[in-house]
C-alpha cells in the first residue's frame, strides 16, 4: 500500500444503507491520514457525505435514470478503470455493483462473500449477519489489517443547513418538548399507519409539544394529509430541507418515532433518540437504530419476518404487524423514554 493510496468505496443502495457506510470512511482516513477517498453512489443518497471531512470526491451513478443500462453501466465501468484505484470497497452487495469493482482494475478488490459476484474479488470478508451494519461494514477493512472499534454513522451539517432549519423552526416555541415523527418509507407495508401517525400527532401537541414531520418530497402527500385541519404546533418539513439539514432538525428534537426507514439512521448521526416501529423487516437483520437508549416496538408474529427490504402489499393481506401497533403503545413508551432522558 502506497503511502497515499487511491480509495474507492462502492454503495448505491438506499439513503440509510449510504449513511451506515459513513464510519467506514472514518476508519480509513484515522489509518492512511493521506489517502484519497472517493465514494461512489446515487444522486440522492450523495448530500449525505457532502462536507464529510473523510470523503475527497463523489461520485453519482444514477443507475435508474440518466445512466439507466448497460451503455450507462459500460461507461462507468471505463470512468473507474481510468481512475486507477489502488484500493476499492464494496459494502453493497449486488452483481452490478461486483462488476464495477471488478472493472477498475484495482489490485486489492474488498468486497463481502455474500454476493453473487463475490469471485471478483481479491479479498471476500464474511457477512455477519448477527451484528449491526455499521460493525459489518468495518469488518471489510480486516483485509487491510485494520480492526475498527463500532462507532455510530457521521453526518455533517453545515451553516446552510443550519440556517434553513432555522427558518422552518422560527415560530416553533423554543422550550417546548420538539417530538419528530417520519410517517414515510420507500416500502408501504413498512409504514405505520397514517391515522396511527395523526392520531399521535394529536396526542403530543395536547401535552403542549411541537411535531415536525420529516420526509423526502415523495412523503409530502402522506405528511401533508396528517398534519391536515391540526393546530399549527403541527409543522410539516416534508420536502423543505435536504438530508443534512433534516439531520441538522432531528438533532434539536428531544426524540424520534420513525418507520424502519432512513431517518432512524440520520438520527443514529446525530445522537436523537428514537422510538423505531418494525413490521416486515426486523432489527435482526442489522439495520436497527445505533443508540443503545433507543427503543423497537415490534409484533411478535409468526409471519414476521415476510421480508428483507418490505414490499408493496402485505403478503397475508392484514398488515397485523405494524396496524397491531397501537397508538396507546407508542405514546406510552415515548413518554417513558422522555422522562427517563
Amino acid at each position: 500500500m502506497p503511502d497515499q493510496p487511491k480509495i474507492l468505496v462502492i454503495q448505491t443502495a438506499f439513503i440509510g444503507d449510504v449513511i451506515l457506510v459513513t464510519p467506514l470512511f472514518s476508519a480509513l482516513k484515522q489509518r492512511f491520514p493521506q489517502a484519497w477517498i472517493e465514494c461512489l453512489t446515487t444522486p440522492a443518497a450523495g448530500d449525505v457525505l457532502r462536507n464529510n471531512p473523510h470523503v475527497n470526491r463523489l461520485i453519482a451513478y444514477d443507475k435508474h435514470d440518466s445512466q439507466k443500462g448497460l451503455a450507462g453501466l459500460i461507461r462507468l465501468m471505463q470512468q473507474l478503470k481510468h481512475s486507477q484505484y489502488h484500493v476499492v470497497l464494496a459494502p453493497h452487495r449486488s452483481w452490478r455493483t461486483a462488476l464495477l469493482v471488478h472493472s477498475s482494475g484495482a489490485p486489492t478488490r474488498i468486497g463481502f462473500d455474500k454476493n453473487s459476484g463475490a469471485w471478483w474479488y481479491t479479498h471476500r470478508c464474511r457477512y455477519d449477519t448477527n451484528q449491526h451494519e455499521t460493525v459489518r461494514n468495518l469488518s471489510l477493512l480486516s483485509a487491510l489489517g485494520i480492526h475498527a472499534d463500532a462507532q455510530p454513522p457521521e453526518i455533517y451539517p453545515d451553516e446552510e443547513n443550519r440556517t434553513a432549519v432555522d427558518r422552518l423552526t422560527a415560530k416553533a416555541q423554543k422550550n417546548a418538548c420538539w417530538v419528530a415523527l417520519a410517517p414515510g418509507s420507500v416500502w408501504p407495508t413498512k409504514r405505520w399507519p397514517e391515522s396511527h401517525y395523526r392520531d399521535l400527532a394529536a396526542r403530543l401537541i395536547a401535552d403542549q409539544c411541537t411535531v415536525f414531520l420529516v420526509g423526502g418530497e415523495e412523503d409530502r402527500p402522506l405528511c401533508q394529509r396528517i398534519a391536515e385541519d391540526l393546530p399549527p404546533q403541527v409543522v410539516d418539513a416534508s420536502g423543505q430541507l435536504s438530508l443534512r439539514a433534516s439531520a441538522e432538525l432531528l438533532r434539536r428534537c428531544r426524540i424520534l418515532v420513525t418507520n424502519d426507514s432512513a431517518p432512524m439512521h440520520l438520527a443514529s448521526a446525530t445522537a436523537t433518540l428514537t422510538l423505531a416501529l418494525f413490521g416486515p423487516t426486523v432489527p435482526a437483520f442489522g439495520f436497527g437504530p445505533y443508540s443503545r437508549e433507543s427503543v423497537v416496538l415490534e409484533k411478535p408474529l409468526d409471519c414476521r419476518p415476510c421480508t428483507t427490504h418490505g414490499s408493496q402489499r402485505c403478503p397475508i393481506k392484514t398488515h397485523a404487524c405494524l396496524e397491531g401497533i397501537t397508538v396507546t403503545m407508542v405514546y406510552d413508551q415515548l413518554q417513558k423514554m422522555i422522562n427517563k432522558r
